[in-house]
């Protein structure tokens, strides 16, 4: 059978600079995030898809903004929860150790569990890590849009304004007072 995540590497390629992570590293995560993902780690590493538009990253980089945005959750546990990945402008996916996918629009300061219910570990995965990766080449998807309707997406400008991001990068927004 062919994994989910080849089929990506099929449409995107494999990932731009990509960095190898170390099998111990990847070991700590066995049994804690999708065996398909640590495969894919195993033989991909980390990098960026699309110029930037996505990167994936080591969860223990990110554990401290994780801590930050779910310590007062009693659904989302924190040391249950790791960041697999973000958008160019800090939408993260997460992975739950038993909600399974997270989204977090920090710009926007949204975040969406699909499967929100108390499933047991073990049970067969329903909202698999890999579904909201298939649409980043989909021009809204993983992008910010201005209010205005004839505004272009943000990532193409700000990929020819200010090139691309390197790996742990996003791009960031200054506050605008009127």
């Amino acid at each position: 059978m062919v994994s989910m995540f080849t089929s990506l590497v099929g449409r995107y390629g494999p990932s731009a600079d990509a960095v190898p992570m170390a099998p111990a590293e990847l070991d700590v995560l066995a049994g804690r995030l999708p065996s398909e993902l640590l495969a894919f780690r195993r033989e991909y590493g980390l990098g960026s898809w699309l110029d930037g538009k996505f990167q994936f990253c080591r969860p223990a980089d990110y554990a401290e903004l994780v801590e930050q945005i779910f310590a007062d959750d009693p659904e989302l546990l924190p040391s249950a929860t790791h960041m697999v990945g973000f958008s160019a402008f800090g939408e993260l996916l997460l992975w739950n150790e038993q909600h399974e996918q997270v989204l977090v629009d920090l710009p926007r300061l949204v975040a969406r569990v699909d499967a929100f219910d108390a499933r047991e570990p073990g049970d067969p995965t329903d909202f698999p890590i890999t579904t909201p990766l298939y649409m980043l080449d989909f021009e809204m998807s993983f992008d910010v849009f201005e209010q205005d309707n004839a505004a272009e997406p943000l990532f193409a400008r700000a990929l020819a304004r200010m090139g691309p991001l390197d790996l742990g990068q996003c791009y960031g927004f200054v506050p605008c007072w009127r």
